[in-house]
């Protein structure tokens, strides 16, 4: 799912898509506190905003930006 809203400082683009991890579980914690960090400094850098709701081996992610960043 894909949409663009208007806010105050122009257009935001939001895309929501789920996934399922492919990390094996005895190395879930560890991996995935790896990708965090990158994420947090990347999405910084480029204006992203976001949320990631992990249950089990399933994913749901939003984020949210300038339409050319997010896809």
């Amino acid at each position: 799912m894909a949409e663009t809203e208007a806010s105050d400082s122009g257009s935001v683009f939001r895309l929501i898509y789920s996934s399922r991890s492919q990390i094996p579980a005895d190395d879930r914690t560890s991996e995935l506190g790896a990708i965090f960090n990158t994420a947090r400094v990347n999405n910084k850098r480029r204006g992203v905003t976001g949320a990631l709701i992990i249950s089990d081996e399933s994913f749901v992610q939003a984020l949210e930006g300038e339409e050319s960043v997010v896809r």
